[in-house]
């Protein structure tokens, strides 16, 4: 087993975490869902357009929804703004309205919520200076907004200690397509085996690492992965349990990835 020389970890749900008391919530099929919508249709209402709130809301979701699918299939990003783009044309608005002001403001407003809302815990910054003192570290995300994605990690203090930035967006491809993460490899300067990876998502980040050779460290999200699937060790519920395992430690990542 090759030594490791790199770290290349994912963003959302691994570094970072949505607060769910700074970002809004909608009740969709008798569940609460975190959406933006409930701000966003104060901007309807700014410009005097009549949107029934439920109409939204559902097209909103639906669109997303199918957005997901789509990107599931075929690995391919989809930027943000063709998410609020066909939500606009299912409530009968055109996207062109006023140019395109009316679309514009409400992306950016929709990820603005997203980027203020989005925490990072004490002790995964933490986790994260460790890791670069040792090793150079590659972020890893699926996120529709790469300019928005570099403003998150500018302002929540992690892109200092990064050796490297791959975002979907970006790149016009999603995990765990292997583009993105033999660019990260090669962003840290190793080969894609003497690298760790560390994410939440069973497929898209786990599977996606053993795909081109990483070797993967599972954070448990709340979705349950998929049926007979085989979680790597380790497998930990925080980030900041890397800590427990002897982070820091000479060549605890060579005995964290055996």
């Amino acid at each position: 087993m090759s030594p490791i020389r790199g770290v290349a970890i994912d963003l959302f749900n691994t570094l970072v975490h949505i607060d769910p008391t700074r970002y809004p919530t909608v009740t969709w099929e008798g569940r609460p869902r975190l959406s933006s919508a409930p701000i966003l249709l104060e901007i309807f209402r700014s410009w005097d357009l009549n949107v029934e709130p439920a109409r939204y809301i559902a097209a909103s979701i639906e669109v997303q929804d199918e957005m997901e699918k789509e990107r599931r299939i075929e690995h391919r990003e989809i930027p943000s703004l063709e998410r609020f783009r066909r939500t606009l044309e299912r409530v009968g608005i055109d996207p062109e309205t006023d140019g395109g002001r009316l679309l514009r403001i409400l992306q950016r407003t929709h990820i603005d919520s997203l980027v203020d809302a989005a925490r990072l815990p004490v002790r995964s910054l933490l986790v994260l200076a460790m890791l670069a003192a040792r090793h150079p570290v590659v972020l890893v995300s699926n996120f529709d907004d790469g300019a928005a994605c570099r403003r998150l990690l500018e302002r929540r203090g992690i892109a200092s200690y990064l050796s490297g930035i791959v975002i979907s967006e970006e790149i016009g491809l999603r995990k765990p397509d292997r583009t993105l993460f033999e660019r990260a490899a090669a962003l840290a300067g190793c080969a894609c085996e003497e690298m760790l990876f560390v994410g939440d998502s069973p497929v898209d980040d786990i599977e996606g690492a053993r795909a081109v050779g990483m070797k993967p460290v599972w954070i448990r999200g709340e979705a349950p992965p998929p049926p007979n699937w085989r979680a790597p060790e380790p497998t930990l519920d925080h980030l900041a349990d890397l800590l427990d395992l002897g982070l820091g430690e000479e060549g605890s990542l060579d005995a964290i990835a055996t």
